[in-house]
């Protein structure tokens, strides 16, 4: 099975799980969601994409701080993940949101769509992260802006580490090659800023 293959089967897997806990999740990631928001510089009016939205975070706060004349697309690659964010923005009251299914290094969205783009614990899985933020640079509008979250070392991420420690000890896995698609691919400082700026950013954060 191919890498890119594998990782969205993982991801299909475990859909059922990121849906039952979804709240206690979104509750977790909050602030990480908020810091994304302020990063990209996310107003009333803006039109914004989440790449890798999952099961729909942080695309349905952007479209609370959006209002009725902004919109918001969420975007993911698994599509049990995509079907538990429309189910969970059909009982919201914003009408600004649509979520679907769709890759991060193939946007099905012309040049220049949006004003912000924001992608939350998604590029350390995306099988080019080069190609994908090329893609989310090309779909964004000339001076604005795209803000990422991912993971530091594991040794440092209290959600990833307790739940390692148990797998480690019935389930252990063999060590993954340094750029494989995993949780802390981009642990290592800088690295991730290097690849955003080659692939094309300008004043890179």
């Amino acid at each position: 099975m191919p890498e890119h293959d594998a990782v969205i089967s993982r991801w299909s897997t475990a859909a059922s799980f990121w849906e039952q806990y979804r709240e206690i999740i979104r509750e977790l990631f909050g602030p990480v969601s908020e810091a994304l928001i302020k990063d990209a510089e996310v107003v009333p009016g803006c039109s914004v994409l989440d790449v890798a939205t999952g099961h729909g975070e942080p695309a349905l706060r952007v479209a609370e701080i959006v209002g009725p004349a902004g919109t918001v697309v969420g975007i993911d690659p698994v599509t049990g993940m995509i079907d538990t964010a429309r189910r969970v923005a059909a009982q919201r009251p914003q009408k600004n949101l649509r979520f679907e299914v769709a890759k991060a290094d193939s946007l099905p969205f012309p040049n220049d769509s949006f004003d912000a783009v924001v992608c939350r614990f998604g590029v350390m899985f995306f099988p080019s992260p080069i190609d994908g933020i090329r893609e989310m640079l090309r779909v964004l509008k000339p001076g604005k802006k795209v803000a990422f979250a991912a993971w530091y070392y594991l040794d440092s991420n209290p959600f990833h580490y307790s739940l390692a420690r148990l797998t480690d000890r019935f389930a252990p896995e063999p060590p993954l090659p340094p750029d494989a698609p995993d949780a802390f691919r981009f642990a290592v400082p800088g690295k991730l800023r290097d690849i955003v700026a080659e692939a094309g950013a300008i004043d890179v954060g």
